[in-house]
């Protein structure tokens, strides 16, 4: 997302926005580090589904388009992807 109203931050220094950053980098870190075998499980099992959607049934040139040129595969298949 990105920043518009520049004015609310102006006041901070080097160091604020550093620790900030720092702040933020801890907050990642502990997200990463409590993912376990069950968001890997998930992930897994996303992107298998998306490639079964894409990939099942008739060739894509045999397939009946929906309006706007996917057909209902291509746009679940999108779906997952965007998440």
């Amino acid at each position: 997302m990105p920043i518009t109203d520049i004015a609310v931050y102006a006041h901070l220094s080097e160091a604020d926005i550093e620790g900030l950053g720092s702040e933020l980098d801890a907050i990642r870190r502990g997200i990463e580090d409590s993912r376990g075998a069950n968001d890997a499980a998930y992930i897994r099992r996303t992107i298998t589904f998306q490639k079964d959607a894409r990939c099942r049934g008739a060739p894509a040139h045999r397939r009946q388009p929906v309006e706007g040129g996917l057909d209902v595969r291509d746009g679940v298949a999108c779906l997952c992807e965007e998440g």
